[in-house]
């Protein structure tokens, strides 16, 4: 049996997401707020998906799985059909006790979804300011990105983990909401009008 990837990385549990903040921080300066916004959004409610129906997909990928594979045995002009499908019903595509697999595969589906969705919104930025949000939410992104698929990737969670991941939930609320509102309050500020030359 092949070792865990616990087992095999000796990394601190906080690097990774370290690297990851600023890795996606970075990416958020050139990208700005309002992409980085859009792909968080799209992160968190592939998350949201996985979390609420993950058993659920892993049953239609299970029987998606198992009539493929009753098919491609000989479907019903096999020898004994019953038999079959019972055997096959014993060594599913995917264990509804271990999906995570699965499940980093669709979160990293959506993931990859989110940020091409973002890419379309607006041209890349220009000011300071939006550089500064988008670096802020790009990292937000990381954060998240980082977390739940290495989550997914190392099992259970350690004690590293289940610090940063006590209060994951209100730190990305509260990191959201915080972003949308200063860029909101930016966006409304009055702009200086410029005045035009006399015609002459």
């Amino acid at each position: 049996m092949m070792p865990s990837l616990t087992t095999l990385t000796a990394v601190p549990s906080y690097w990774p997401i370290a690297l990851a903040l600023v890795a996606f921080g970075a990416i958020g300066v050139r990208r700005g707020w309002v992409r980085e916004v859009a792909t968080l959004g799209g992160v968190l409610l592939t998350w949201l998906i996985v979390f609420a129906f993950g058993l659920t997909i892993v049953g239609w990928v299970n029987r998606a799985a198992l009539v493929l594979a009753f098919t491609w045995a000989g479907g019903f002009d096999a020898a004994d059909p019953l038999l079959l499908v019972r055997a096959l019903k014993a060594a599913p595509l995917v264990d509804p006790w271990r999906p995570e697999a699965l499940y980093f595969a669709l979160f990293a589906f959506g993931g990859g979804g989110a940020y091409l969705v973002g890419n379309r919104l607006t041209a890349r930025v220009t000011s300071p300011s939006e550089m500064v949000l988008g670096a802020l939410a790009g990292g937000l992104n990381g954060y998240v990105l980082a977390y739940v698929g290495l989550g997914y990737l190392r099992g259970p969670a350690n004690d590293g983990f289940v610090l940063l991941g006590s209060y994951s939930t209100m730190l990305v609320v509260a990191a959201v909401v915080a972003a949308v509102a200063v860029a909101l309050v930016s966006s409304l500020r009055p702009q200086p009008k410029r005045s035009g030359r006399a015609n002459g």
